[in-house]
């Protein structure tokens, strides 16, 4: 015969107790989002034994991620690129073009560089780190790594039990 079992539901944690004593169990598993967002989703590609270690026990999640199997992997990762990244890589795209703007009319005045060079800089450098904080802001930027819950990676897939 199974002891009573009382369960408590609070935001972060189940706890059930048992006769003898109570048992505590985290409500969630989190995978970070630098992990779906790496080689432009990658892990939604094909199954690996290894995305369940990725993945850790959390007391919420910022995000929850669902998505259709049959849609290609490399569309959801650059989704999620552009979810996670696109503020940022807007604000940085628009930083660095006004200081390459200030920069580049500073060494024309001084005569150091042309106009055709200014106009360069000024035009592809930005695009460059627009480009480059959309797709691999999630690696180098911590602040903008959340918590994420992905199936196939915050549920073992080894066992039932969990």
């Amino acid at each position: 015969k199974d002891p009573a079992r009382t369960v408590e539901q609070s935001a972060p944690l189940i706890v059930e107790t048992t006769e003898s004593q109570p048992i505590v169990q985290k409500a969630f598993r989190a995978l970070g989002s630098h992990h779906l967002t790496s080689g432009f989703g990658v892990i939604f590609k094909e199954k690996d034994e290894g995305e369940y270690s990725k993945s850790y026990d959390a007391e919420g999640i910022d995000d929850f991620i669902s998505h259709p199997w049959m849609s290609a992997w490399w569309k959801k990762g650059l989704s999620l690129c552009f979810i996670y990244n696109h503020s940022t890589a807007l604000f940085a795209g628009h930083a660095v073009s006004l200081a390459m703007l200030v920069l580049g009319r500073l060494a024309k005045s001084n005569s150091l560089v042309s106009d055709q060079m200014v106009l360069l800089t000024v035009t592809w450098v930005p695009v460059l780190v627009f480009f480059t904080v959309l797709l691999f802001g999630q690696m180098f930027l911590s602040h903008l790594v959340c918590s994420t819950f992905l199936d196939k990676a915050c549920i073992n897939q080894e066992t039932e039990e969990e």
